[in-house]
């Protein structure tokens, strides 16, 4: 399988988004992780410009294949808030 330029670029934004989002909440280590990610991706990319080819990964021979990320948060039902008792 092989990852497509564009996308090797959409992984970098996504590790940079997670980095900078970690240093906000001041969590130093997942800030740390993402820009390793970041660079490892980035080495990755520069390496593919180099060679004028697509790295291997995900996507392989699929140009027009998208990616859909999606990010799930927890929130509180209606139904918990008003069965809160204040004391």
């Amino acid at each position: 399988m092989k990852l497509s330029i564009n996308l090797i670029r959409n992984i970098m934004a996504l590790f940079l988004t997670w980095r900078d989002r970690a240093k906000e909440e001041g969590e130093a280590k997942s800030a740390e992780w993402a820009d390793k990610q970041y660079r490892a991706y980035r080495d990755l990319y520069l390496q593919a410009l180099e060679n004028e080819k697509r790295p291997t990964g995900v996507g392989a021979g699929r140009p027009s294949l998208t990616f859909k990320i999606i990010i799930k948060t927890r929130l509180t039902s209606y139904e918990d808030k008003r069965n809160v008792k204040c004391s």
